[in-house]
């Protein structure tokens, strides 16, 4: 019943993305000091010219949604983390999207990729800077005539495919600071880290990205788009089995 509870609720959190709570109101303030209310800073580091990022964050036990809206450029004028207001409880990464010059995307299984973490009446909780890398798969000539896929970090446009991993540190706790002292005086002080924690590191995806471009008993090599269907099935298996 747990399971199908929290499968409801969630894809009522799917239903409702587009009504996602934003920011801090004053009353907020008054209701974090309180223990009524708690927030969630993060912040974000920019990523091939993607110099802005939103990110959602559900309860998961109300399945309310929340909104935070990063600038991860190196000029401090205007960039920097962001604050939302929530309801205390059990969070989890929702979904993301990136921005920048006339272009955009989507942040792919990110909502496999960190734990749930807590929130306490009153914290206010800094989940750290968001960082994206990127795996990139190309073929490449083995054996008798034989091509067999190899993960790099780098590549060109002969590359396969590539996939995002996602990290998280606390390394723009500076602009956090400045944020708070600029826009939170009142709340200056009150923020207590808790990092992000991957559910899989760079070794374990880069493991199942492999395992899922081998070649099949033909000798063939999967599709891309068997492969990334193989790759997140995978992951939505590590994330489900996390949850029991």
């Amino acid at each position: 019943m747990t399971m199908l509870r929290n499968f409801l609720i969630l894809m009522c959190a799917w239903a409702l993305s587009a009504c996602a709570t934003t920011s801090v109101k004053p009353e907020d303030i008054s209701s974090i000091k309180t223990g009524e209310k708690s927030g969630i800073i993060m912040s974000y580091l920019e990523y091939q010219g993607f110099y802005s990022a939103n990110v959602s964050v559900v309860n998961t036990d109300t399945g309310s949604l929340h909104n935070l809206s990063m600038h991860g450029g190196s000029n401090w004028v205007g960039a920097g983390p962001d604050m939302v207001a929530v309801e205390p409880g059990n969070y989890r990464i929702w979904s993301g999207s990136l921005g920048g010059y006339q272009v955009s995307a989507t942040m792919p299984l990110v909502r496999y990729w960190f734990e749930d973490f807590d929130v306490g009446p009153g914290e206010i909780v800094d989940v750290g800077t968001l960082n994206l890398d990127e795996l990139k798969l190309e073929s490449t000539a083995s054996g008798a005539g034989k091509v067999w896929n190899t993960i790099t970090q780098l590549g060109d446009s002969k590359d396969k495919t590539s996939y995002i991993t996602y990290t998280a540190n606390h390394d723009d706790d500076a602009r956090v600071q400045k944020m708070m002292a600029d826009k939170f005086p009142e709340l200056v002080g009150k923020p207590v880290k808790r990092q992000l924690v991957p559910m899989v590191d760079r070794a374990a995806f880069e493991k199942i990205i492999a395992d899922a471009n081998q070649p099949g008993p033909d000798g063939k090599l999967p599709s891309t788009e068997k492969s990334r269907e193989t790759v997140s099935q995978k992951l939505i298996d590590l994330f489900e089995n996390s949850q029991k």
